[in-house]
């Protein structure tokens, strides 16, 4: 991720979820400033947000996502990424992707 903000000190929680065929199959809330995502720990609007994160999952994280899934056209899937703001518990920011195969 590569943007500005406005906001000034702010830390955060983020979540994110995965949902295929209309259901949510994966969630996980995860911490940037426990992963050294220093440009978000915390957000700053003097410093440029440049984050990248290789999240690892075990098998059991995902077990929600039927394999099937996968390999039948015309999946019908979206991964989202929440940004909340840790003084308030307010959404501040979201993004949202569609999947297909």
């Amino acid at each position: 991720m590569d943007g500005t903000t406005n906001i000034h000190k702010e830390n955060l929680i983020l979540h994110i979820s995965v949902e295929a065929y209309g259901e949510n199959r994966f969630n996980m809330t995860y911490d940037p400033c426990k992963a050294n995502i220093h440009s978000m720990c915390p957000l700053n609007n003097s410093v440029p947000i440049t984050a990248f994160a290789a999240i690892p999952l075990a098998p059991h994280d995902v077990s929600g996502i039927p394999s099937i899934a996968l390999g039948i056209p015309d999946l019908e899937g979206l991964a989202r990424l929440q940004i909340f703001a840790n003084s308030t518990q307010t959404q501040i920011g979201c993004f949202q992707a569609v999947m297909t195969n």
